[in-house]
């Protein structure tokens, strides 16, 4: 019995250490960040290095790419990333594909698949507007959903929605917070934003979606509007921030939080979503045939370029844009 025991922990703790395999999805290089003009996508390297620095392997996401490929990429990760960006309609291929990947880790999770999403800013509001137009089709991004605000280069604290016990208790991203943590994300100015649309509560419940997300920290724009900058699925494993966390630790900028305490904050962030990846039993097995086949590999293959102005990220990955060819 007791060695029976000891191979079960001796698994558990195995499985808990293994390194996930995360996808960030790419987007349009819409604002021709490396002078190639728009026929190749992005992702910028900071949010690779924040997935990297909290144990997890990762694989760009490409758009404009065939069924097949979605498919077999979804099949070998355990997780995804929706990154901030400037790609706000609804029919560029970030959305398109964001799409694609979203029905698929809904469908799963219904089917007891674990498989979690991780929205920030950009990427927060796709998770909303994806899932509003499952509630009301109406609702759409921008006009419908978002409303204007100016969060431009902000660093700030959030009003957190519970106390300290019950954030805990009530909600699944913070519920390892300690007393440290939270007291430095209520008084501390450790969350950056750069971002031109708002979720306001309002249009949480206009649109339905207070019904399938629970708030969890709101924060005024310079105007003093009220918004969500943090908020879960309450059926699924998708979480959201409106700031961004993969700034503090690996971009630079007058406004972006710096020090022990914003590094804190952004850790705890990444750590939380990687170790829910862990819980996907997905693995990356995919043959180096296909993976050559369907251009899908690790970021490893690729190398970083150095970002130059207009360029606002200190490195940034390139990939194609358009579809493969067979």
């Amino acid at each position: 019995m007791r060695l029976v025991f000891v191979l079960v922990l001796c698994a558990a703790v195995a499985y808990a250490q293994r390194k996930p395999v995360i996808g960030i999805l790419s987007q349009a290089n819409i604002r021709n960040y490396n002078g190639r003009g728009t026929g190749v996508s992005y992702i910028a390297a900071s949010y690779v290095k924040y997935l990297e620095s909290a144990g997890a392997r990762v694989v760009p996401i490409l758009i404009n790419q065939r069924p097949e490929y979605y498919d077999k990429l979804f099949a070998n990760l355990n997780g995804v990333l929706f990154p901030g960006g400037q790609s706000t309609s609804l029919t560029s291929g970030y959305a398109n594909a964001g799409r694609i990947l979203h029905e698929k880790a809904v469908k799963a999770n219904l089917e007891r698949d674990y498989f979690p999403i991780w929205g920030t800013c950009l990427g927060f509001q796709l998770l909303a507007s994806l899932a509003a137009q499952k509630v009301k089709p109406r609702i759409v991004q921008p006009d419908n959903l978002l409303i204007t605000c100016d969060n431009l280069n902000t660093k700030t604290s959030l009003t957190l929605a519970h106390r300290f016990d019950e954030l805990r208790s009530k909600t699944k991203m913070f519920s390892n917070l300690n007393l440290r943590l939270f007291d430095v994300l209520r008084d501390d100015d450790v969350t950056y934003n750069y971002h031109r649309r708002c979720l306001t509560r309002g249009n949480l419940k206009k649109s339905g979606l207070d019904k399938l997300f629970k708030v969890i920290s709101t924060n005024n724009d310079k105007r003093g509007m009220e918004y969500i900058s943090t908020m879960e699925r309450l059926d699924l494993p998708f979480f959201g921030t409106q700031f961004h966390p993969e700034k503090n630790e690996f971009e630079t900028g007058a406004q972006i939080p710096q020090g022990p305490k914003a590094t804190l904050a952004a850790q705890y962030f990444g750590n939380f979503f990687v170790n829910e990846a862990r819980k996907s039993p997905h693995k990356f097995t995919i043959s180096k045939q296909e993976q050559e086949r369907l251009n899908i590999k690790l970021i490893s293959n690729y190398r970083p370029e150095q970002g130059r102005p207009p360029c606002p990220f200190q490195q940034i990955y390139f990939f194609p844009r358009g579809p493969i060819r067979n």
